[in-house]
């Protein structure tokens, strides 16, 4: 399927308004709620006209709102993600809800969620790494975990590895949009 210019439209106001929470997630750690009405406003009047232009389908849209709404309350109700991740996730599949990709694996909400716990795992991996070969190096291999809480080490945590998600979820959208689900790319149809 080509991408129209129906498509870009609600693809670069997601983009917009995700850029824009990216921002305030990385300042501030969190996002003020209005920078959701604008694009939900948006949203919620584009879909109808895509659909009656043709652009979706109706089931398309009903079945991408609905599990982008079922998963983003699920991972935030499994304190996966926090209440503006999940936010971001719902905006995304309302101003986008059909990739370019139109095949089962690579259905929007589930093409976004794995792309970003993709890119969310191989950077937390790295951080990971990176953090324990230094501990490693400053503290050595063979010290006893009392005498490393004496001098201020704290225990290992994977919350201090993890990067604010807004931009993660933002890159996300435009993978899952142009490419698909990262996970099932190489399975052809």
């Amino acid at each position: 399927m080509n991408v129209s210019s129906f498509q870009l439209v609600p693809l670069a106001i997601a983009l917009l308004t995700l850029s824009c929470a990216s921002y305030f997630d990385v300042k501030t750690r969190r996002v003020p709620n209005k920078v959701w009405i604008p694009p939900v406003l948006v949203g919620v009047a584009t879909t109808p006209i895509m659909v009656e232009q043709g652009v979706f389908q109706v089931e398309e849209v009903t079945v991408s709102l609905a599990s982008a709404l079922l998963l983003a309350y699920l991972l935030h109700g499994m304190r996966v993600l926090g209440g503006a991740d999940c936010k971001a996730i719902i905006v995304a599949c309302l101003l986008t809800p059909v990739g370019r990709s139109r095949l089962p694996l690579h259905f929007f909400p589930i093409a976004l969620i794995t792309n970003l716990f993709i890119m969310l795992g191989a950077l937390t991996l790295a951080a990971a790494a990176t953090y324990w070969i230094r501990k490693k190096a400053k503290i050595g291999f063979f010290r006893n975990r009392g005498e490393l809480r004496k001098e201020g080490v704290d225990g290992f945590s994977w919350r201090k590895f993890s990067p604010p998600l807004m931009p993660l979820i933002t890159l996300s959208v435009l993978i899952s949009f142009f490419l698909g689900n990262l996970a099932f790319a190489t399975i052809r149809y």
